[in-house]
């Protein structure tokens, strides 16, 4: 599998992509990978026509590991994964799984060794919730808030006109 480093140009494929294939995990939008690349330095490849494999690198290791695979997942293409996994030099990681791939791909999760990471846990609030921040629940986040406005200069603008700005 030959994977290609992510750039800008590579919205229309990858944004489409996930559009296809909503998840879970706040992981798998075009955005949040092109947010965090410049500290993961995401990589990714089509394993399978309608399958999406991610890799990065993180802080504490600098070895390449695998986001959980999106899209369909057939059983030659973890195979694949498993063979090629036990080849490397390393344990290989896989991040950001979530319990409806665990249940689906029950015979390739049995390849690794699960653990839950509480650090980098998905953190569900509703909407409204977010743009009220009402009651005592929030008070940390609008102190934060109100922090940042002080130290900060911010605008609004449409993404597709800020996003020629990333650096990839």
């Amino acid at each position: 599998m030959s994977f290609s480093p992510l750039k800008f140009e590579d919205l229309p494929a990858l944004a489409g992509f996930l559009k296809r294939h909503p998840q879970p995990l706040t992981g798998y939008t075009f955005a949040t990978l092109a947010a965090y690349n410049p500290y993961y330095h995401y990589k990714w490849a089509f394993g399978a026509p309608e399958n999406l494999i991610v890799s990065c690198i993180l802080d504490s290791d600098p070895y390449p590991h695998l986001l959980q695979p999106v899209g369909p997942f057939p059983e030659a293409l973890a195979r694949s994964l498993v063979g090629e996994a036990s080849k490397l030099s390393y344990p290989l990681k896989l991040i950001g799984v979530s319990d409806r791939f665990l249940k689906e791909n029950h015979d390739f999760a049995r390849s690794f060794n699960l653990h839950e990471d509480r650090a980098v846990s998905n953190y569900v609030y509703s909407a409204s919730a977010l743009a009220q921040l009402p009651g005592r629940k929030y008070s940390k986040k609008r102190n934060l808030l109100s922090q940042a406005k002080g130290l900060y200069a911010w605008d609004c603008q449409a993404l597709k006109n800020a996003a020629s700005r990333f650096l990839f």
